[in-house]
């Protein structure tokens, strides 16, 4: 996972990964000041993480009504990362080293400290080498390239993530492309997404957090084969990829509600938060990225202004959700979806994590402002939801996943996978240069 504090006043999902911090480059987990300040009994900001954790394990122990299937994404990436655990250990010999992961970190903002703290603790579970790079939040772009370039030509590092968001100086997408594809653990670059997307290709790797969607679904053994499924957002990292892979899984029907967190906003008649956000800032488009501006009237291509979705086309997408056997919602408004969306025994994949305040008069927006500059008032109490109202809808489908304790975790696993993969590719490409060399020696 990813997640980022929009301007509109609650946090939204960021399942990806791209950052940087210390200027000399290289720096080891243990030693990083930012990842201290994250473990460890140090400034107030590591205090309210654990605050915020300790309340999230409190919320994930959800009640829904007999029948009903909470899908447990903690156990199951649990497993997985066991799984993965024994696959490194059988190549550590074959590769004379362990895995590597280099994540590169750009600042300190406590939201990506976090998730580089989780991919850390994940790496160290299952064997991989941990290395992350840090960089200043004013890095020039130039120096952030040298360091990516850096990173993909060491031979011990089998992928290389950038961890998202990044600050508003740097061309994010510009960046996405400078991670060579087949160490893009990630999955984000143009390549690797392009060759999703056609049939009888095959990405080097699959976007993580789509990955452990439909990674999940499997090991609890739903069927999508034959099923209807509707995604709720575009976003290019989790709605547009999952939506390739629910293609691929042999689903009848994809549909894709090509809407954002501003388009219920404007719908909702919520113009001051809009009026807040900068469209032409990167940083909105970093604040969360199942969270995107709404698109150009015409297309990204032609330009032409933004534009808001009609309220009409809002008000259709309940209707389009309850044709579907399985919904996926990564739109990043929290308790969106209510149970009038949905036909009865569903399934209910809900990729956002929102947090909102637990007293009423409290000031999402200024909390979350709080946080990213260092500190919160320890008086401050947030829960944690997704896009989708959990109480209400388990009273219709037959299973949901639980926020948290839901994607996240799978997110964060398949991050583990694909850096496996790399690995294993690594080694057969090692095994291939012998071969030739043994032939050439013949």
């Amino acid at each position: 996972g990813r997640e980022g504090w929009t301007p509109a006043g609650w946090r939204s999902p960021f399942r990806g990964g791209m950052h940087a911090g210390g200027e000399a480059g290289g720096c080891d987990a243990a030693t990083s000041p930012a990842l201290r300040q994250a473990w460890g009994g140090l400034p107030v900001a590591a205090g309210k993480a654990r605050q915020l954790s300790a309340l999230s394990a409190s919320q994930a122990k959800k009640k829904v009504p007999e029948g009903v299937t909470i899908i447990d994404g903690r156990k199951v990436a649990s497993e997985w990362l066991s799984e993965i655990a024994e696959d490194v250990a059988g190549i550590q010999q074959r590769l004379r080293r362990s895995p590597g992961l280099s994540v590169i970190l750009v600042g300190a903002r406590a939201d990506s400290v976090l998730y580089v703290n989780r991919k850390r603790e994940a790496a160290a579970k299952v064997g991989i080498d941990f290395k992350l790079r840090e960089l200043p939040e004013q890095v020039s772009q130039e120096r952030l390239a040298e360091t990516i370039q850096a990173e993909y030509d060491n031979p011990n590092v089998d992928g290389v993530l950038v961890q998202l968001p990044l600050p508003p100086h740097i061309d994010e997408e510009l960046m996405l492309e400078f991670v060579e594809p087949h160490k893009d653990v990630d999955g984000l670059h143009p390549l690797n997404v392009g060759r999703l997307s056609m049939r009888g290709r095959q990405p080097a790797f699959v976007p993580c957090t789509p990955l452990g969607c439909i990674e999940l679904l499997k090991r609890y053994g739903y069927e999508i084969f034959g099923k209807t499924a509707v995604v709720i957002g575009n976003s290019n990292t989790v709605g547009s990829p999952l939506s390739m892979l629910l293609r691929d899984a042999g689903a009848a029907s994809v549909t894709i509600c090509h809407c954002t967190a501003s388009d219920f906003m404007a719908n909702n008649g919520d113009t001051s938060s809009i009026r807040q956000m900068d469209w032409e800032n990167s940083s909105f488009r970093a604040a969360g990225d199942a969270c995107l501006p709404p698109l150009r009237s015409g297309g990204g291509s032609t330009g032409g202004g933004y534009r808001y979705l009609p309220a009409s086309a809002i008000s259709s997408i309940p209707d389009v959700c309850r044709n579907a056997d399985f919904l996926f919602v990564a739109v990043g408004f929290p308790e969106l979806v209510r149970k009038d969306w949905l036909k009865p025994g569903c399934v209910v994949v809900d990729v956002g994590i929102n947090t909102k305040p637990i007293r009423e008069d409290d000031d999402i927006k200024e909390i979350s402002e709080s946080m990213l500059a260092g500190g919160c008032n320890p008086s401050y109490e947030v829960k944690i939801v997704g896009d989708v109202a959990f109480q209400e809808v388990s009273e219709v489908v037959s299973a949901i996943t639980p926020v948290p304790g839901g994607v996240g975790p799978m997110t964060i696993a398949a991050l583990m996978e694909n850096t496996l993969m790399s690995a294993k590719r690594t080694m057969d490409r090692m095994q291939w240069k012998l071969k030739e060399s043994v032939a050439e020696r013949a």
